[in-house]
């Protein structure tokens, strides 16, 4: 919290929020000091956490994989408290990006979106007016998946033994992986990377992973108990669908390099 003199002479406060953990952020002390200023009615408030972290599960260390458990993150967002179209304390079970923050937090601020770039995300403010009792407009949203992405070197694995692949991309011969999460499955493929043109050979497939969710609720657990079995041999229907919409997304998910 800081104090500073405005232009008038008259003294005006800038709080600082500190976002080192969740507490702190969302504490009662910082919602009260919103609320007294009257910011609450027209201030978003969002949270997004980092990667999960595996500790020995699957035989990973650390958030250097593809699996559930470390690509999920926490993520919430609290509209204005001025609006009563958005629902409140509600918990939505459907698929988002951390790419989709950028343009719900645009819309929800009444900002224009860059025109002529691939954000890559969509806006969440659909889910945001959904509840119990008001259903989600899902017709303004057409993205059903998040995507995934990680690079596991072959010499790190076999020289160097270590089990989550260092993900270090500059070697030749790296593996990129690329993992798509939809509602019942989790299907990843590992490509060779064509560095010159930042993007996978297609045609050029080291390995395939395919894992149910079917029953997942998204519980405390569900990182533990689920993906234990690689089913991509034994449902090569799915693999091939969800292989299909894969390379779709990834190819739409490519951004060409910047020119200065």
């Amino acid at each position: 919290e800081r104090e500073r003199e405005s232009q008038g002479g008259e003294k005006s406060q800038d709080f600082l929020f500190l976002f080192g953990t969740t507490s702190r952020c969302f504490s009662p002390t910082s919602r009260d000091k919103l609320e007294a200023l009257q910011l609450h009615k027209n201030t978003v408030i969002t949270f997004l956490g980092d990667h999960g972290y595996s500790l020995g599960q699957r035989n990973q260390w650390c958030k250097c994989n593809n699996f559930e458990l470390t690509t999920r993150v926490p993520l919430f967002v609290v509209p204005p408290q001025g609006d009563p179209g958005y629902a409140r304390n509600h918990t939505d079970t459907s698929l988002v990006e951390s790419l989709d923050l950028y343009p719900t937090i645009a819309e929800l601020a009444g900002v224009a979106l860059p025109a002529h770039q691939n954000l890559g995300g969509e806006s969440l403010v659909p889910l945001l007016k959904a509840s119990r009792h008001i259903p989600a407009q899902l017709g303004s949203r057409t993205k059903n998946h998040a995507l995934s992405q990680w690079a596991r070197p072959l010499s790190c694995i076999h020289h160097h033994n270590c089990p989550d692949g260092g993900g270090d991309p500059s070697q030749a011969d790296a593996l990129m992986g690329y993992s798509l999460r939809v509602a019942d499955y989790r299907y990843t493929a590992w490509f060779q990377f064509d560095y010159a043109k930042n993007e996978p050979v297609y045609t050029n497939i080291s390995a395939r992973e395919l894992y149910t969710h079917v029953g997942d609720d998204g519980g405390e657990l569900s990182g533990e108990t689920f993906e234990m079995e690689n089913l991509a041999e034994k449902e090569p229907t799915v693999v091939q669908q969800l292989h299909e919409q894969l390379v779709s997304v990834i190819k739409a998910a490519l951004v060409p390099p910047v020119n200065n």
